[in-house]
């Protein structure tokens, strides 16, 4: 065989083999797909609202389809200055934010510059989920990038960082330090998914790629039809007495107890407290609350809100009721933080407040109560995991005292949940002002929640805004309230 036959024939196999794997073409290069954001934003301090600081971090990015750069939304806000590093190079690239997804915890960036595009390689997500085995885990650091190994522990349904929508987590142990900030976790030339959390333990929280190619289809929450979730609490029939007593014959049918529903909204009524879910979407629930996905396993049925479906749709349920098997349609509300008794997290906004007599008074959300950390009283982490209070729509605490002679004894409150002032009911800051304008016999009484282990404290009306002055001139506060 002479050189030129030889040459022919190479050029052929390698021609045929393009073809047959085009992912040949698209082998993964960290160099070529893995960007540093740096992102400068403002910042918040919930426990001194008044305050406003500038922030600068860094996180990661990966270069995908329709020439976009994915990452958390973990750590950006909507008016955040970004600008994107490739390859090494010293030099930055503007980029600005196309959507921000708080409730996946997704976000995608976009860049003008044609010439960015001419040197990068998009990735490809990954469609199914390794469940056991190496992966391979890809961040800028010091401007290198970094390679570290991971090795996968089990997929599990779990809430997302930023909301408490429910979905599938991969964890894996890995030996990187301070993870949790969209490092790249890869399984050859595909993207297994974004880390969202490590710990020193050495385990990792990965948002996975079939979760993020999920939520890209929903669209985030304010353009799409959005994520659905599962407005009810319930709990396992494990111990048979339960379920016996609702007349089910264990041995034919198992499930879970629904204990409470519209939790975020008004019950619809498809779903009723004392029902017992037997299955959703055509899978069989256990008394422990789990299924059998033909995927990934055993799993909890948090999960199955996430899994094919958008808020809206409707999901059919066998339900135990009444002495009888009964089918019914669940509608999938649709996940919304700012929604409920206490809102689950805040984002791009200001931090509100009310300051009088040194007491300040704030709406009462989970980053507040994020903020206060050990602090933060019983009552308001029972009411953050999504308890409700009959009559109330939402809650306003007293989270500190400035301390003053106005206030004397109280400077060590707090935080206390406000129940009423001068009467009147609290639910909203706008509450607070309308009954400070209102001091029966020229004194406030600020009264609190009944498990509070205060019940009320009074101060004198006539001198209060005279020491609202003074304390704000002292502290050096710029004003009063932030509505």
């Amino acid at each position: 065989m002479n050189i030129c036959t030889s040459n022919t024939i190479k050029f052929k196999v390698c021609l045929l083999l393009v073809l047959i794997c085009p992912l040949a073409l698209r082998a993964f290069s960290a160099e070529q797909s893995l960007v540093e954001i740096e992102i400068t934003k403002k910042t918040y301090n919930y426990r001194q609202p008044w305050l406003i600081n500038n922030q600068t971090g860094t996180k990661n990015g990966i270069i995908i389809d329709s020439q976009k750069i994915l990452t958390t939304a973990d750590g950006l806000t909507s008016d955040a200055t970004c600008r994107i590093r490739k390859g090494g190079e010293s030099s930055q690239i503007n980029a600005k934010i196309h959507s921000i997804d708080y409730e996946a915890n997704i976000a995608l960036l976009e860049v003008d510059d044609v010439k960015f595009w001419k040197s990068v390689k998009a990735v490809r997500l990954a469609k199914k989920l390794p469940q056991a085995g190496e992966l391979q885990i890809f961040r800028w650091r010091s401007g290198r990038i970094e390679e570290r190994a991971a090795e996968i522990i089990r997929l599990d349904v779990g809430n997302a960082k930023l909301s408490n929508l429910n979905h599938l987590v991969l964890l894996a142990s890995s030996e990187i330090n301070s993870a949790g900030w969209a490092e790249i976790v890869m399984k050859g030339n595909y993207l297994v998914g974004l880390t969202t959390a490590g710990s020193k333990s050495k385990m990792l929280s990965i948002l996975p790629s079939t979760v993020i190619q999920q939520a890209l289809k929903r669209g985030a929450c304010n353009q799409g039809p959005g994520h659905g979730f599962f407005d009810f609490f319930w709990t396992e029939t494990s111990n048979p007495a339960l379920p016996a007593s609702k007349g089910l014959n264990l041995e034919k049918e198992q499930g879970v107890l629904i204990t409470q529903t519209g939790i975020i909204y008004d019950a619809a009524g498809e779903l009723k407290e004392g029902d017992i879910v037997l299955t959703i979407d055509g899978f069989d629930i256990d008394s422990e609350g789990k299924y059998i996905d033909p995927l990934y396993g055993r799993l909890s049925l948090e999960g199955l809100c996430s899994r094919n479906h958008h808020a809206g749709e409707q999901i059919p349920m066998r339900i135990w009721r009444d002495l009888q098997v009964m089918e019914i349609n669940y509608t999938l509300p649709r996940s919304d933080f700012t929604r409920g008794l206490i809102p689950n997290f805040q984002h791009n906004q200001t931090p509100k407040y009310i300051i009088a007599g040194g007491c300040v008074f704030q709406p009462l959300n989970n980053s507040l109560i994020r903020s206060l950390g050990d602090s933060a009283s019983g009552m308001m982490n029972y009411y953050a995991k999504g308890r409700t209070i009959p009559g109330r729509t939402s809650l306003v605490a007293l989270t500190t005292v400035l301390p003053d002679d106005y206030n004397l004894n109280f400077e060590n409150l707090g935080p206390f949940i406000l129940d009423s002032i001068n009467g009147v009911k609290i639910e909203t800051l706008e509450d607070v002002s309308n009954a400070l304008a209102q001091p029966p016999n020229g004194y406030h009484k600020i009264k609190f929640m009944s498990d509070e282990y205060l019940q009320h404290i009074v101060l004198d009306a006539e001198t209060l805004a005279t020491a609202t002055e003074r304390i704000l001139e002292n502290y050096r506060i710029p004003a009063a309230a932030s509505l």
